[in-house]
Protein backbone atom coordinates (compact mmCIF):
# COMPACT_ATOMS: atom_id res chain seq x y z
CA UNK A 1 0.00 0.00 0.00
CA UNK A 2 1.56 3.29 -0.67
CA UNK A 3 1.85 6.42 1.75
CA UNK A 4 -0.65 8.09 -0.35
CA UNK A 5 -3.44 5.75 0.48
CA UNK A 6 -1.86 5.62 3.94
CA UNK A 7 -2.29 9.19 4.00
CA UNK A 8 -5.96 9.59 2.80
CA UNK A 9 -6.81 6.75 5.41
CA UNK A 10 -5.24 8.71 8.14
CA UNK A 11 -7.18 11.80 7.02
CA UNK A 12 -10.24 10.32 6.79
CA UNK A 13 -10.21 8.88 10.05
CA UNK A 14 -8.94 11.77 11.78
CA UNK A 15 -12.41 13.50 11.01
CA UNK A 16 -14.88 11.43 12.82
CA UNK A 17 -15.46 14.07 15.07
CA UNK A 18 -16.50 16.58 12.81
CA UNK A 19 -17.96 13.65 10.94
CA UNK A 20 -20.33 13.07 13.79
CA UNK A 21 -21.25 16.65 13.77
CA UNK A 22 -21.94 16.63 10.17
CA UNK A 23 -23.92 13.58 10.31
CA UNK A 24 -26.03 15.01 13.00
CA UNK A 25 -27.05 17.94 11.39
CA UNK A 26 -26.94 16.23 7.87
CA UNK A 27 -29.65 13.70 9.05
CA UNK A 28 -31.60 16.61 10.79
CA UNK A 29 -31.68 18.30 7.89
CA UNK A 30 -32.69 15.47 5.81
CA UNK A 31 -36.16 14.67 8.26
CA UNK A 32 -37.05 18.08 7.06
CA UNK A 33 -36.97 18.23 2.71
CA UNK A 34 -38.11 14.55 2.95
CA UNK A 35 -40.60 16.06 4.82
CA UNK A 36 -41.14 18.43 2.02
CA UNK A 37 -40.59 16.41 -0.53
CA UNK A 38 -43.07 14.11 0.61
CA UNK A 39 -45.46 17.11 0.76
CA UNK A 40 -45.14 17.96 -2.52
CA UNK A 41 -45.00 14.65 -4.19
CA UNK A 42 -48.44 14.39 -2.22
CA UNK A 43 -49.74 17.52 -3.56
CA UNK A 44 -50.90 18.43 -7.26
CA UNK A 45 -48.90 21.59 -9.10
CA UNK A 46 -51.88 23.63 -9.26
CA UNK A 47 -54.12 24.42 -6.11
CA UNK A 48 -57.10 22.51 -5.62
CA UNK A 49 -60.40 24.56 -5.24
CA UNK A 50 -61.94 23.53 -2.51
CA UNK A 51 -65.46 24.68 0.15
CA UNK A 52 -63.95 25.91 3.38
CA UNK A 53 -66.45 24.56 4.76
CA UNK A 54 -64.24 21.38 4.00
CA UNK A 55 -61.72 22.85 5.97
CA UNK A 56 -64.37 23.37 8.99
CA UNK A 57 -65.54 19.76 8.85
CA UNK A 58 -61.94 18.32 8.91
CA UNK A 59 -62.25 16.76 5.60
CA UNK A 60 -58.81 19.45 4.87
CA UNK A 61 -55.90 18.71 6.62
CA UNK A 62 -52.79 20.13 6.76
CA UNK A 63 -50.21 20.37 4.18
CA UNK A 64 -52.23 20.21 1.37
CA UNK A 65 -52.29 22.95 -1.70
CA UNK A 66 -55.32 24.79 -2.00
CA UNK A 67 -57.90 27.77 -3.13
CA UNK A 68 -60.58 29.26 -1.39
CA UNK A 69 -62.95 31.73 -1.87
CA UNK A 70 -65.12 34.26 0.17
CA UNK A 71 -65.14 37.42 1.48
CA UNK A 72 -61.96 38.56 3.00
CA UNK A 73 -61.83 40.69 5.92
CA UNK A 74 -58.62 42.44 5.17
CA UNK A 75 -58.01 43.49 9.41
CA UNK A 76 -56.21 41.79 11.81
CA UNK A 77 -57.53 39.17 14.15
CA UNK A 78 -54.59 37.83 15.19
CA UNK A 79 -50.21 39.05 15.21
CA UNK A 80 -47.39 37.16 15.81
CA UNK A 81 -44.76 39.31 17.43
CA UNK A 82 -40.71 38.56 18.08
CA UNK A 83 -39.43 41.15 20.30
CA UNK A 84 -41.69 43.95 19.91
CA UNK A 85 -41.66 43.31 16.44
CA UNK A 86 -44.69 42.18 13.94
CA UNK A 87 -43.48 39.26 12.06
CA UNK A 88 -47.30 37.47 10.67
CA UNK A 89 -50.66 39.08 10.46
CA UNK A 90 -53.54 36.66 10.51
CA UNK A 91 -57.25 37.59 8.90
CA UNK A 92 -60.46 35.47 8.47
CA UNK A 93 -62.29 34.48 4.78
CA UNK A 94 -66.05 33.67 4.91
CA UNK A 95 -67.97 31.76 2.91
CA UNK A 96 -71.18 34.02 3.44
CA UNK A 97 -73.79 31.46 2.60
CA UNK A 98 -72.62 29.09 5.19
CA UNK A 99 -71.01 30.70 7.58
CA UNK A 100 -67.97 29.10 7.07
CA UNK A 101 -64.06 30.52 7.80
CA UNK A 102 -60.90 29.92 7.64
CA UNK A 103 -57.62 31.57 9.02
CA UNK A 104 -55.29 33.32 6.78
CA UNK A 105 -51.46 34.26 7.20
CA UNK A 106 -51.25 37.46 5.36
CA UNK A 107 -48.63 37.50 2.43
CA UNK A 108 -47.88 41.11 2.79
CA UNK A 109 -49.35 43.57 5.73
CA UNK A 110 -52.84 44.08 6.24
CA UNK A 111 -54.05 47.80 5.53
CA UNK A 112 -54.35 50.34 8.41
CA UNK A 113 -58.35 50.74 7.90
CA UNK A 114 -60.51 48.07 7.80
CA UNK A 115 -61.56 46.46 4.55
CA UNK A 116 -63.63 43.29 2.80
CA UNK A 117 -63.54 42.30 -0.95
CA UNK A 118 -64.73 39.15 -2.55
CA UNK A 119 -61.30 37.25 -2.98
CA UNK A 120 -59.76 34.00 -4.45
CA UNK A 121 -56.72 33.09 -1.82
CA UNK A 122 -54.65 30.43 -3.38
CA UNK A 123 -51.62 28.95 -0.31
CA UNK A 124 -50.49 25.83 1.94
CA UNK A 125 -52.42 24.57 4.85
CA UNK A 126 -50.44 24.56 8.09
CA UNK A 127 -51.37 22.74 11.39
CA UNK A 128 -52.13 25.81 14.34
CA UNK A 129 -49.31 25.75 16.95
CA UNK A 130 -51.37 25.65 20.78
CA UNK A 131 -50.90 28.95 21.41
CA UNK A 132 -52.53 29.85 18.16
CA UNK A 133 -55.31 27.16 18.65
CA UNK A 134 -56.06 28.28 22.23
CA UNK A 135 -56.45 31.97 20.45
CA UNK A 136 -59.10 30.90 17.77
CA UNK A 137 -60.69 29.09 20.32
CA UNK A 138 -61.34 31.92 23.09
CA UNK A 139 -63.29 33.50 19.78
CA UNK A 140 -65.96 30.18 19.74
CA UNK A 141 -68.36 31.51 21.90
CA UNK A 142 -68.21 34.71 19.71
CA UNK A 143 -68.45 33.42 15.98
CA UNK A 144 -71.24 30.76 17.26
CA UNK A 145 -73.40 33.67 18.51
CA UNK A 146 -72.79 35.27 14.86
CA UNK A 147 -73.69 32.15 12.72
CA UNK A 148 -70.05 31.59 12.13
CA UNK A 149 -67.84 28.46 12.46
CA UNK A 150 -63.72 27.99 11.74
CA UNK A 151 -61.48 25.22 12.41
CA UNK A 152 -58.81 26.11 15.13
CA UNK A 153 -56.51 22.90 13.94
CA UNK A 154 -55.56 24.28 10.12
CA UNK A 155 -54.72 27.73 8.83
CA UNK A 156 -53.78 28.74 5.34
CA UNK A 157 -50.32 30.24 4.35
CA UNK A 158 -51.36 32.96 1.58
CA UNK A 159 -49.19 32.72 -1.45
CA UNK A 160 -47.11 29.89 0.15
CA UNK A 161 -46.80 26.40 -2.54
CA UNK A 162 -45.14 23.08 -1.88
CA UNK A 163 -41.92 22.68 -2.40
CA UNK A 164 -40.23 21.86 -5.59
CA UNK A 165 -40.06 17.97 -6.50
CA UNK A 166 -36.97 17.97 -8.76
CA UNK A 167 -34.76 20.17 -6.34
CA UNK A 168 -35.69 18.47 -3.34
CA UNK A 169 -35.01 15.38 -4.72
CA UNK A 170 -31.43 16.61 -5.66
CA UNK A 171 -30.96 17.51 -1.84
CA UNK A 172 -32.04 14.21 -0.78
CA UNK A 173 -29.71 12.89 -2.96
CA UNK A 174 -26.81 14.85 -1.84
CA UNK A 175 -27.93 14.67 1.56
CA UNK A 176 -27.72 11.09 1.91
CA UNK A 177 -24.11 10.67 -0.14
CA UNK A 178 -22.90 12.93 2.55
CA UNK A 179 -24.40 10.38 5.36
CA UNK A 180 -22.54 7.84 3.81
CA UNK A 181 -19.71 9.68 3.85
CA UNK A 182 -19.85 10.79 7.22
CA UNK A 183 -19.91 7.39 8.34
CA UNK A 184 -17.47 5.96 6.12
CA UNK A 185 -15.43 7.99 8.23
CA UNK A 186 -15.55 5.70 11.20
CA UNK A 187 -14.47 2.71 9.40
CA UNK A 188 -11.18 3.93 9.42
CA UNK A 189 -8.50 3.98 11.96
CA UNK A 190 -7.90 7.17 14.07
CA UNK A 191 -4.44 6.56 13.36
CA UNK A 192 -2.11 4.93 10.53
CA UNK A 193 1.13 3.72 11.17
CA UNK A 194 3.75 2.53 8.13
CA UNK A 195 6.52 0.98 8.63
CA UNK A 196 9.46 2.74 7.74
CA UNK A 197 13.77 3.12 7.79
CA UNK A 198 14.80 5.72 10.47
CA UNK A 199 15.78 8.77 8.04
CA UNK A 200 19.79 8.71 9.30
CA UNK A 201 20.72 11.86 7.86
CA UNK A 202 17.43 13.89 9.22
CA UNK A 203 18.11 12.52 12.22
CA UNK A 204 21.32 13.34 12.95
CA UNK A 205 20.56 16.90 12.17
CA UNK A 206 17.65 17.18 13.64
CA UNK A 207 17.25 19.56 16.83
CA UNK A 208 14.52 21.28 18.66
CA UNK A 209 11.45 19.80 21.31
CA UNK A 210 11.00 15.89 20.56
CA UNK A 211 6.54 16.05 20.86
CA UNK A 212 6.36 13.46 22.34
CA UNK A 213 2.95 11.87 21.72
CA UNK A 214 1.14 8.52 22.62
CA UNK A 215 -1.72 6.34 21.36
CA UNK A 216 -2.44 3.46 23.17
CA UNK A 217 -4.41 1.86 26.26
CA UNK A 218 -3.17 3.56 29.54
CA UNK A 219 -3.59 2.40 33.19
CA UNK A 220 -4.14 4.92 35.95
CA UNK A 221 -1.62 5.36 38.34
CA UNK A 222 -2.45 5.71 41.70
CA UNK A 223 0.60 7.32 42.79
CA UNK A 224 4.19 8.17 41.91
CA UNK A 225 6.36 8.37 44.73
CA UNK A 226 8.64 7.03 46.44
CA UNK A 227 7.81 5.32 43.02
CA UNK A 228 5.25 4.11 40.15
CA UNK A 229 2.06 2.63 41.94
CA UNK A 230 -0.58 1.39 39.46
CA UNK A 231 -4.65 1.89 40.67
CA UNK A 232 -7.91 0.65 38.92
CA UNK A 233 -9.03 1.94 35.67
CA UNK A 234 -7.78 1.83 31.90
CA UNK A 235 -8.04 4.65 29.26
CA UNK A 236 -7.33 4.79 25.73
CA UNK A 237 -5.34 8.23 24.62
CA UNK A 238 -4.81 9.37 21.01
CA UNK A 239 -2.28 11.12 19.96
CA UNK A 240 -1.90 12.66 23.91
CA UNK A 241 1.37 14.53 25.02
CA UNK A 242 3.59 11.79 27.32
CA UNK A 243 6.81 11.20 28.40
CA UNK A 244 9.47 8.54 28.26
CA UNK A 245 10.63 6.95 31.79
CA UNK A 246 13.84 5.08 31.66
CA UNK A 247 13.10 1.93 34.66
CA UNK A 248 15.42 1.03 36.79
CA UNK A 249 14.82 -2.34 35.55
CA UNK A 250 15.52 -1.78 32.06
CA UNK A 251 11.43 -1.30 31.89
CA UNK A 252 10.81 2.21 29.97
CA UNK A 253 7.59 3.92 30.93
CA UNK A 254 5.29 5.94 28.81
CA UNK A 255 3.71 8.35 31.30
CA UNK A 256 0.92 11.27 30.76
CA UNK A 257 -0.09 13.52 32.83
CA UNK A 258 -3.67 14.36 32.01
CA UNK A 259 -5.61 17.91 33.05
CA UNK A 260 -9.62 17.87 32.25
CA UNK A 261 -10.62 21.57 32.79
CA UNK A 262 -14.29 22.03 33.63
CA UNK A 263 -15.24 25.49 32.30
CA UNK A 264 -18.62 27.02 32.22
CA UNK A 265 -19.32 30.33 29.89
CA UNK A 266 -15.12 30.30 29.58
CA UNK A 267 -14.87 30.60 32.94
CA UNK A 268 -13.20 27.73 34.45
CA UNK A 269 -15.11 26.23 37.28
CA UNK A 270 -12.61 23.33 38.68
CA UNK A 271 -9.67 21.06 36.97
CA UNK A 272 -9.11 17.86 37.36
CA UNK A 273 -5.49 16.10 36.99
CA UNK A 274 -4.75 12.11 36.46
CA UNK A 275 -1.63 10.19 35.88
CA UNK A 276 -1.18 7.23 33.36
CA UNK A 277 0.81 4.81 32.59
CA UNK A 278 2.18 2.19 30.18
CA UNK A 279 5.19 -0.34 31.28
CA UNK A 280 7.03 -1.57 28.51
CA UNK A 281 8.53 -4.47 29.66
CA UNK A 282 11.52 -5.99 26.97
CA UNK A 283 10.34 -9.50 28.14
CA UNK A 284 6.14 -9.01 26.98
CA UNK A 285 7.73 -6.49 23.84
CA UNK A 286 7.05 -8.50 20.79
CA UNK A 287 7.84 -5.82 18.29
CA UNK A 288 9.22 -2.16 17.89
CA UNK A 289 9.25 -0.81 14.94
CA UNK A 290 10.09 2.49 13.54
CA UNK A 291 7.95 4.26 10.86
CA UNK A 292 5.60 6.74 10.39
CA UNK A 293 1.79 7.89 11.02
CA UNK A 294 -0.15 9.14 8.11
CA UNK A 295 -2.94 11.60 8.07
CA UNK A 296 -2.90 15.97 7.12
CA UNK A 297 0.63 15.66 8.86
CA UNK A 298 2.80 12.72 9.00
CA UNK A 299 5.02 12.44 12.29
CA UNK A 300 8.29 9.80 12.77
CA UNK A 301 6.72 7.45 15.02
CA UNK A 302 7.63 3.94 16.77
CA UNK A 303 5.09 1.53 16.93
CA UNK A 304 5.60 -1.06 19.84
CA UNK A 305 3.16 -4.46 20.55
CA UNK A 306 3.35 -5.70 23.30
CA UNK A 307 1.53 -8.51 26.09
CA UNK A 308 -0.28 -6.78 29.10
CA UNK A 309 1.03 -7.63 32.25
CA UNK A 310 -2.84 -8.35 33.19
CA UNK A 311 -3.71 -10.03 29.89
CA UNK A 312 -4.19 -13.74 29.73
CA UNK A 313 -2.03 -16.01 28.05
CA UNK A 314 -2.90 -15.81 24.16
CA UNK A 315 -4.47 -12.77 24.27
CA UNK A 316 -4.54 -10.53 21.73
CA UNK A 317 -1.06 -8.03 21.67
CA UNK A 318 -1.41 -4.47 23.08
CA UNK A 319 -0.32 -1.35 20.63
CA UNK A 320 1.43 1.34 21.78
CA UNK A 321 2.04 4.07 18.76
CA UNK A 322 4.99 7.05 20.28
CA UNK A 323 5.53 9.56 17.69
CA UNK A 324 7.45 12.59 17.29
CA UNK A 325 8.17 16.18 15.81
CA UNK A 326 11.47 14.81 14.20
CA UNK A 327 13.84 12.01 13.21
CA UNK A 328 16.29 12.47 15.39
CA UNK A 329 13.79 12.03 18.39
CA UNK A 330 12.87 8.70 17.04
CA UNK A 331 16.07 7.96 16.68
CA UNK A 332 16.85 8.82 20.45
CA UNK A 333 13.78 6.55 21.39
CA UNK A 334 14.54 3.54 19.32
CA UNK A 335 18.38 3.70 20.65
CA UNK A 336 17.38 3.31 23.93
CA UNK A 337 14.79 0.72 23.51
CA UNK A 338 17.93 -1.64 22.09
CA UNK A 339 19.91 -0.38 24.97
CA UNK A 340 17.55 -1.82 27.20
CA UNK A 341 17.12 -5.16 25.37
CA UNK A 342 13.98 -4.87 23.12
CA UNK A 343 13.94 -6.44 19.78
CA UNK A 344 13.76 -3.36 17.74
CA UNK A 345 13.13 -3.68 13.78
CA UNK A 346 14.47 -2.04 10.89
CA UNK A 347 11.22 -0.59 9.31
CA UNK A 348 11.30 -2.05 6.16
CA UNK A 349 8.45 -4.33 6.41
CA UNK A 350 6.05 -3.50 3.55
CA UNK A 351 3.78 -0.59 3.91
CA UNK A 352 0.54 -2.25 5.35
Amino acid sequence: MSETTLRWKGRLGSLKALALVVLILAIVVLIGVASDLSMATSNPTEPQAIKIGQVVKGDVGAYRYVQVSGLAFYSEVYRETENGNTVSQFYFVIDQASGDMILVKAAKPLPATESQAQATISGLTRPTDSQLQSLIESDFAAMHQANLQANSQVYLVEGEKPADVGTNTALVVLLVALIILCVATFFFPATVFGPKPIDREAASAAVGNPGVKATGRFQKLAGLQPSFTFGKGMRQFNNAVANIVPLNDRSVMMYIHHVLTYRTYSVKIRQQESDWGIVLDPARVQEAEPGKTYAWRDRHAVRVRYADAASAPGSKPQTLIVTFNHAGAQQDFVNLLRQRGFAVGTGDAPLV
